[in-house]
């Protein structure tokens, strides 16, 4: 929506004045277009040449859509808050297959969530995913079970496919790494009926690869060669989903802190930076965090990226 009356607010701003509402779901390449529409009818109103952006979450990706498409002319400062944008743990590695149940995990997921059980629905139904294709018939608590094998190529994505898995932005948050083999995990291999069945979504999402994906490392570190102010957030000590193969991560229920943060260094969750390690770092050691699981010297942008321990992704 487009918020025009405030004229009583003399030139001062504050952070909720304006808000750029959009549908979560659909393509960021497409959303970015409205997203530079609503930049420039804020310009226009504050009678201001440049603005500062907040992207929270998803909507990191439709910034960096917006600046891979028109470019950082009208950005003062840009702030990544509980960033996706490179990758996040729940979505990529159950879209890409890498599957690996522990108990540990489960257990941990429970304690964060004893209080209110308000459990994110992307849980919830990618538990109901798993269980339907037979995958935690026999897993235990106390038992690491991969299962990748024993998941019939198309069976996860048949499921997944009539929710979660349709929706181009979710597909942005899937890594770098994740990102060949969650097409192929989905939607099968090139020529398959199932590629052919799903073009039109497979071409937004390919859209997104190429103007923004392949080219992130790029995109974030032209923010700081054209002295534009940068400022990261990132947020952990909450387990991952408990089906990531990655669950030991350091993270924030959603993504793990090295992902959110554009690149810190971290231990596990039942481990800690070895003193060794840190010794190593000589002066860059006073990037280490206090509970030394948290090494921000390795950031794009570590004398301006902050984490926050003890909150989860879901919490703002």
């Amino acid at each position: 929506s487009m918020k025009t009356d405030k004229a009583d607010k003399n030139g001062e701003y504050g952070l909720y004045d304006y808000r750029f509402w959009y549908d979560w779901r659909l393509d960021p390449t497409e959303v970015a277009d409205d997203f530079h529409a609503y930049i420039e009818a804020v310009k226009a109103v504050t009678k201001k040449d440049k603005v500062a952006i907040v992207g929270r979450c998803l909507g990191t990706s439709v910034v960096l859509a917006y600046v891979a498409k028109y470019g950082t002319d009208s950005i003062h400062g840009v702030a990544f808050y509980g960033s996706v944008a490179a990758g996040a743990e729940i979505i990529s590695e159950p879209i890409s297959g890498k599957f690996n149940i522990d108990g540990n995990a489960i257990h941990r997921t429970m304690a964060d969530y004893a209080e209110t059980l308000n459990l994110h629905p992307f849980i919830g139904e990618t538990f109901k995913l798993l269980e339907n294709s037979g995958a935690l018939d026999a897993v235990t608590d106390v038992v690491k079970e991969q299962i990748y094998y024993k998941v019939v190529e198309g069976v996860t994505s048949a499921l997944a496919l009539s929710t979660f898995f349709t929706w181009p932005n979710y597909w942005a948050a899937v890594s770098p790494e994740d990102y060949d083999a969650a097409l192929t995990h989905v939607f099968g291999k090139e020529g398959s009926e199932k590629r052919t069945e799903y073009a039109g979504l497979i071409e937004k999402i390919e859209r997104y690869d190429v103007l923004v994906r392949d080219n992130l490392t790029d995109i974030m570190k032209s923010f700081g060669e054209k002295y534009i102010n940068v400022a990261i957030l990132s947020k952990y000590g909450f387990q991952l989903l408990p089906i990531c193969k990655s669950a030991e991560a350091v993270a924030d229920e959603f993504t793990s802190a090295k992902r959110s943060s554009f690149g810190a260094t971290t231990s596990t969750i039942y481990t800690k930076l070895t003193d060794d390690y840190i010794a190593s770092l000589g002066e860059k050691s006073k990037y280490v965090s206090p509970d030394k699981r948290v090494d921000a010297s390795t950031c794009l942008y570590p004398d301006s990226t902050w984490f926050v321990k003890g909150s989860s992704h879901t919490l703002w």
